[in-house]
């Protein structure tokens, strides 16, 4: 997989705009597949899957700046093909900031036995 940073700013048209939208749809689907894979296999792992979720309060600036040094953190881990370190295996690793609005998930509530 490609790694795709998309900072804002970008000129498309409106069809790019709907194409976009779409791939990312269909992109996010396949984050999801390892999120689940990630949960479900994580005591098999010997360690090898991690989970880390976070909420951040940001300005603009601070957001671009985490943006860039996630970037420089992923090239500084990068290795070029046949030089991967022995042991080493293919990680996905998937960043989504965004605005965290709106209404959170409240768990169902079960009725009181009476």
């Amino acid at each position: 997989m490609t790694d795709i940073f998309t900072p804002p700013g970008l000129e498309r048209t409106a069809d790019e705009r709907e194409a976009a939208v779409k791939i990312g749809a269909l992109k996010m689907t396949h984050d999801l597949s390892l999120v689940v894979r990630a949960y479900a296999g994580y005591d098999a792992s010997e360690g090898w899957n991690r989970i880390y979720r976070a909420g951040l309060r940001l300005t603009d600036e601070q957001v671009t700046s985490f943006a860039e040094e996630y970037e420089a953190l992923l090239r500084k881990y990068r290795t070029a093909p046949g030089e991967h370190p022995a042991g080493s295996r293919q990680m996905a690793v998937h960043l989504v900031m965004l605005p965290d609005v709106g209404a959170r998930p409240v768990l169902p509530v079960e009725p009181d036995e009476e």
